[in-house]
């Protein structure tokens, strides 16, 4: 093997530093660091990403005003992604509230248009039974033991049954669960 110049030294180090950070990328996939899990992600990627653009594109040997440009972008990226994960990093946890803010704005701020969908009707044990077929029946087993109590059926399609691999069907409106509850809960009590 030839003498390597200096250069391509430098480019094999490089090279062989990028491939180790690569697997030090791998190998930190499999921890759970929590809310730094981004953190560790980024300072890795920021490491490789100044690497390539530091020796490969050669901003190392460049003017020194495009390594200001360089890093000052990095910094204002950092502040960016700083103030989103400041945002999303320290808000409250939605489900720990005792009311939801849709909840409460429907029935203080405007209770007129509040409708009650607990109470069966014919017109939504009708929209269930259209409703069922389309979005429930290929999910649920045909020979699950409902509870026999409405509220119970719709909290179960609304948060799931995750020992029976049921899913949740909170994407229905509260209308729609409500009318599929109905369906189901008249099917029950004709058997």
């Amino acid at each position: 093997m030839k003498n390597l110049n200096h250069h391509e030294k430098i480019y094999i180090g490089i090279l062989g530093s990028l491939l180790v950070l690569t697997f030090i990328t791998v190998w930190v996939s499999y921890f759970n660091f929590g809310v730094l899990n981004v953190l560790v992600a980024m300072l890795i990627a920021t490491i490789k990403a100044s690497l390539v653009a530091l020796f490969f594109m050669h901003l190392y040997e460049d003017n020194r005003l495009n390594q200001v440009v360089f890093i000052s972008s990095f910094v204002f990226l950092a502040i960016f992604v700083g103030l989103t994960a400041s945002d999303l990093l320290f808000r409250s946890d939605p489900t720990s509230q005792k009311f939801s803010k849709a909840k409460v704005f429907e029935t203080h701020v405007f209770p007129q248009h509040v409708q009650n969908y607990e109470k069966p009707s014919k017109d939504l044990i009708t929209l269930g039974e259209e409703l069922y077929p389309i979005y429930c029946e290929r999910f649920l087993p045909k020979n699950y033991a409902w509870p026999r109590e409405r509220k119970a059926i719709f909290e179960l399609l609304t948060y799931g049954d995750q020992p029976q691999n049921i899913p949740s069907f909170s994407d229905l409106g509260e209308k729609e669960r409500w009318a599929v509850t109905h369906y189901i809960f008249s099917q029950l009590e004709k058997e």
